[in-house]
């Protein structure tokens, strides 16, 4: 496991002596790149798996070194917390969508970390890539939370920074992502039910975006960011909404809500690039065009 946001961890090809079979990579999006490059001679011929990938994200690292085995889900396998070298786990995700860049190798890559996850699903490259949760939910978050945020207001983030009229803000973007979901072939689920199947075991309940949020204890203590210049935005919109507004420009379907967040997004956070990442928007639409030239079924 290589939790690419510390800088502190030296990797190893060894943890006391026992060899890696597989390696679970969780990182800033913008980064898997970079990082894949700099410790290739570890993940050489190794099983990796992208938690989170963000879009194209396992087609990205691909490109980088195709001999990888690169398989990616949606999110952060379990929730909770570090302190210093110590883990604290608040729950366990259930059925994230599994998916690997060599559709023939992913019911082998599946098991493989199955044995480590086993409540992973298998699915497909364009549901993996549209369906990251983080990516619906953290920048309507920040739009709404940005005075907070920008004059480090200490706030929880799922409690008092969540409102009906988040509820209504997240619901047209997701409404639209649904769409482009639908236009591509991805599973169109709504991010709620997404929501609920990850986290429903450990005491989520609730029909909309906030009560989901609101009732699940494991996020009651999650605090807002002090910064906009943060992966909320710096992440999830270049690998996330930002790109579902350009498929859906490029397609034919019309994100005017999305349209519309980023604008005010990038008017209130000049600093921070909101661009939607040009690279893993040209994978992802080419292996949609394959996709459906040659489709593989998803669940």
């Amino acid at each position: 496991y290589f939790d690419g946001t510390r800088t502190d961890i030296a990797l190893t090809p060894s943890i006391e002596g026992a060899a890696i079979h597989a390696c679970v990579i969780v990182s800033e999006s913008r980064t898997l790149p970079a990082l894949v490059t700099a410790h290739r001679e570890i993940f050489a011929g190794l099983p990796v798996l992208l938690a989170p990938g963000g879009l194209a994200g396992a087609l990205r690292v691909s490109a980088v070194d195709e001999s990888l085995l690169v398989a990616e889900t949606t999110g952060f396998p379990a929730s909770g917390f570090t302190e210093g070298d110590t883990f604290f786990l608040r729950g366990v995700k259930h059925g994230m969508p599994f998916a690997a860049v060599d559709h023939q190798l992913a019911p082998a890559l599946l098991a493989e970390f199955r044995r480590y996850l086993p409540t992973l699903v298998a699915s497909d490259l364009r549901t993996t890539s549209l369906s990251n949760t983080n990516h619906i939910i953290h920048p309507p978050i920040t739009l709404m939370n940005a005075a907070r945020i920008d004059s480090a207001t200490p706030f929880t983030l799922y409690r008092e920074g969540v409102s009906s009229s988040l509820e209504h803000l997240l619901r047209a973007v997701d409404e639209e992502r649904r769409s482009v979901c639908r236009a591509v072939g991805a599973d169109d689920r709504s991010g709620r039910d997404w929501l609920y199947e990850f986290y429903h075991r450990d005491g989520m309940e609730g029909a909309t975006f906030v009560d989901c949020l609101t009732s699940y204890p494991g996020f009651a203590d999650v605090h807002g960011p002090t910064t906009l210049d943060y992966r909320y935005l710096a992440d999830d919109v270049p690998h996330g909404v930002a790109c579902w507004a350009e498929i859906g420009g490029r397609i034919g379907i019309p994100t005017p809500s999305i349209d519309h967040l980023l604008a005010v997004l990038a008017t209130i956070a000049p600093n921070v690039d909101l661009r939607a990442d040009a690279d893993g928007l040209e994978l992802f639409l080419e292996h949609v065009q394959q996709s459906q030239q040659d489709p593989v079924p998803h669940h």
